[in-house]
């Protein structure tokens, strides 16, 4: 029996405590691709999920990469638009892809500087869009409303640049408590 289930969450780690959540329940992730999330039943088992960004990965580094999972004992489960999601059985113990506290902080990086190449480039257009509307040209109406479209999608983006930052604080603190 399958499920699909549309969620669009710009917090990944909110995403993965869902996906174990379901796993809990017995539904267990088959694929996924821009928020459209196919769960399989088995009640028997649950897994532990994990998620990554692994799209500035070269072919070459991503396939040792995958090996090196699956040579740990986790599973890939499915591969889309640069993330991975990775799965090992919840009663094989905890499942971290990040060993320490640097490795989870440089990784933060990447996805932060990923999402304010983002919010950079909406930022522009909205202020380019805004330029273009002053113009009074015969597609004002477009430049109006594709301005406003990129706007919102900069503010929407401040949420997950938020928690990163958020985030990334905590490491450091507990970085400097252990050391």
């Amino acid at each position: 029996m399958t499920l699909v289930k549309y969620r669009f969450m710009l917090d990944y780690e909110k995403e993965e405590r869902w996906i174990n959540e379901m796993s809990a329940q017995g539904w267990h992730l088959k694929k996924f691709c821009l928020g459209r999330f196919v769960f399989e039943r088995e009640e028997q088992v649950e897994y532990t999920y994990r998620n990554e960004y692994v799209i500035d990965m070269k072919k070459v580094e991503k396939e040792e990469y995958k090996s090196l999972l699956e040579d740990s004992g986790a599973e890939i489960v499915h591969e889309s638009f640069g993330w991975i999601y990775v799965r090992k059985l919840a009663s094989e113990g905890p499942f971290e892809i990040f060993s320490d506290s640097a490795s989870k902080i440089t990784y933060y990086n990447k996805i932060q500087n990923i999402i304010m190449t983002l919010f950079g480039i909406n930022i522009f257009m909205f202020f380019l869009n805004a330029i273009l509307f002053s113009q009074h040209d015969p597609f004002n109406g477009l430049n109006f409303t594709v301005g406003i479209i990129n706007g919102i999608v900069a503010l929407v983006l401040l949420i997950p640049i938020k928690h990163i930052k958020r985030s990334k604080k905590e490491l450091e603190r507990e970085q400097l408590f252990y050391e």
